[in-house]
């Protein structure tokens, strides 16, 4: 893990025009994506709940056989940046955003169960470490979470907080403390019951909806090429360690902070990690 990264900047950039790289699609556009995408190669049917199979089967072939074929959709890998930013958009706000990203892991990554508990543990609970730092301790922010974003190739980890302007650096400073405890100490046993526990009731009130049960069939296999079961995910949930914790810290906190801040007024921030 990087000893020390400093950034200094006072960044400003219209929310319209050509800095702020947004594209308007028109209906041509669209056309074209639905007919290059929306072919037989690029779909699966997943079907969930109290029917046969072969009901399933005759109504599938009733409704989706005239999917007309093409190509399947082939991306290029996702090139990752191993570098550090600051971005400040003032805009007249009441409250600032401060959002903190680092590199995560794709969707079905076989560690993927790792780092969500680091962000559960981070972040993703009332009981968290930002939370009951920041909030609760120094009451420094009037929200504090930690989320993924996972995709087939990559992933990234966010820290997110609403909070008043003049808060802004001691918060940040304060959020990098924590990474690095997270990346050089273990948890406690207290904090991975916890997040053990999060996680897994997390996942069974998911799969326990056949609707969430269906995406979820139909995208492992839509994109991984295979189905994992619920016992699978169960397993892989109750064999998380503290190790394997500290280990994912220092995986994703070894990435340069990707820092984006929306606030009222021209500011400057120093990084230190």
């Amino acid at each position: 893990m990087p000893r020390r990264l400093r950034v200094s900047a006072t960044y400003q950039e219209t929310l319209w025009g050509e800095s702020s790289g947004l594209v308007f699609m028109n209906a041509g556009m669209l056309r074209g994506y639905m007919e290059r995408n929306y072919v037989k190669e690029n779909f699966v049917l997943a079907v969930s709940g109290n029917i046969s199979e072969a009901k399933a089967i005759q109504l599938g072939n009733r409704y989706f056989s005239p999917f007309m074929g093409g190509e399947e959709a082939i991306f290029e890998p996702a090139r990752f940046v191993n570098s550090g930013y600051v971005k400040i958009l003032n805009k007249d706000f009441a409250q600032s955003c401060l959002a903190v990203s680092f590199r995560g892991l794709p969707t079905f990554d076989e560690r993927y169960r790792q780092i969500d508990f680091l962000s559960t543990i981070l972040g993703n609970s009332s009981s968290s470490r930002l939370e009951q730092k920041l909030r609760h301790e120094r009451h420094l922010v009037y929200s504090v979470w930690s989320s993924l974003d996972g995709g087939v190739d990559t992933g990234c980890l966010s820290i997110g907080t609403r909070i008043k302007e003049e808060n802004l650096q001691q918060a940040l400073d304060l959020i990098f403390v924590e990474l690095k405890r997270l990346a050089e100490e273990d948890i406690t046993g207290e904090e991975l019951t916890r997040a053990r526990n999060i996680t897994l009731s997390s996942y069974l009130f998911y799969v326990e909806r056949v609707h969430s049960r269906a995406t979820a069939m139909a995208e492992e296999l839509l994109l991984n090429k295979k189905i994992k079961s619920i016992e699978e995910d169960i397993a892989a949930i109750k064999a998380v360690t503290k190790s394997d914790i500290r280990e994912m810290a220092h995986y994703v906190f070894s990435d340069q902070p990707k820092i984006n801040i929306i606030t009222k007024n021209p500011i400057e921030i120093k990084v230190s990690l």
